[in-house]
């Protein structure tokens, strides 16, 4: 390994991989495989909400709750009530459910980001001291 001047003390060592090392490397791999699992998630959530023949339930309730309310209000007031074509309150409910779906991608982003920030440069240790072992054991 070599010797840099900006590295802490406990992440420089002459014997190999160190628990610190192998700690970062582990978790930083842990928190990216949990970043492309959630981005799986929201993807094909996403694919089903376009392509799904049924709303999906929170469409559905959504739906439902809004019109048992606006059948409520206006019942109590003489109120003319408003009428939306349905492709228009269909539209306004998906970019509701995708609006909604940007929460997991940003938390998959926070992940991926904080995996690579916490593998930076271990990584490329690790793997050319596996190199050096190999060539060893080959020789």
């Amino acid at each position: 390994m070599r010797d840099d001047e900006f590295r802490h003390d406990a992440l420089k060592s002459s014997d190999g991989l160190n628990a610190v090392t192998i700690y970062k490397l582990l978790a930083g791999t842990i928190l990216i495989v949990m970043a492309v699992g959630l981005g799986i998630y929201v993807a094909n959530a996403t694919l089903e909400v376009i392509y799904g023949e049924v709303p999906p339930p929170l469409i559905a309730r959504i739906q439902d709750i809004a019109a048992e309310r606006a059948a409520a209000e206006a019942a109590n007031q003489n109120v003319p009530e408003i009428k939306l074509a349905p492709d228009l309150v269909q539209a306004l409910l998906y970019a509701l459910t995708f609006f909604l779906l940007t929460i997991p991608i940003m938390v998959a982003s926070m992940l991926m980001g904080a995996g690579v920030k916490l593998m930076q440069g271990e990584a490329n240790e690790a793997i050319a001291m596996l190199a050096e072992r190999l060539k060893k054991s080959e020789s």
